[in-house]
């Protein structure tokens, strides 16, 4: 008996040491895919920043245009998420902040800078109401989320960017008639509300 007991500790001494830290390389692949629905939110918030320096640089047309690709990219990165079961509470935060700079920020600066500024004051506190609201929106949805449904409380940020940005991209002369202005001052708090 104890001869065999000898036997099998030797046996285990000359066994491989197990190696705790490897992983395949599939493994590999897989944790790599995991920063791949936030490329895409990170991807949209660039595009909102593409839209904030060209609204700046007075190419409106371009500007509407990130915004438009900011919508791409923030609905494929939800998609992704959920397609490869990789959500975290970074992604859902992260998300926010960038529909935040592409959604708010961005179609309240181009809706300024391409006509309400010519209304002064009163520009300036509708596109601030369309922000304001915008991320009041946002960071209630980060509370709640986990109590969502189905049905949205209000509009939701992307498609209230997105209107305004068809709105310029739906245009065919630079500058619009007063009428035209007046109605894109009320669409803001509209949108806002």
């Amino acid at each position: 008996m104890a001869f065999a007991r000898k036997i099998i500790v030797l046996a285990n001494r000359h066994r491989r040491p197990r190696l705790s830290g490897f992983s395949f390389p599939g493994n590999r692949i897989v944790q790599s895919m995991r920063v791949l629905p936030n490329l895409f939110t990170i991807g949209n918030a660039l595009c909102g920043f593409g839209s904030i320096i060209c609204a700046g640089c007075e190419n409106f047309r371009a500007a509407a245009l990130c915004i438009l690709a900011g919508a791409i990219m923030d609905s494929l990165d939800g998609r992704i998420a959920r397609y490869t079961n990789f959500t975290s509470n970074l992604g859902l935060q992260l998300d926010s902040l960038s529909d935040a700079v592409t959604f708010c920020l961005a179609p309240a600066l181009l809706a300024y800078t391409w006509q309400l500024n010519n209304f002064g004051w009163i520009g300036f506190a509708a596109c601030g109401a369309f922000l304001a609201a915008g991320l009041v929106r946002l960071a209630r949805f980060n509370l709640t989320h986990t109590q969502q449904t189905s049905y949205f409380a209000g509009t939701p940020t992307p498609i209230a960017g997105c209107f305004i940005a068809t709105v310029l991209l739906s245009t065919k002369a630079p500058l619009l008639s007063p009428l035209a202005h007046a109605t894109l001052l009320i669409l803001m708090p509209l949108l806002a509300l």
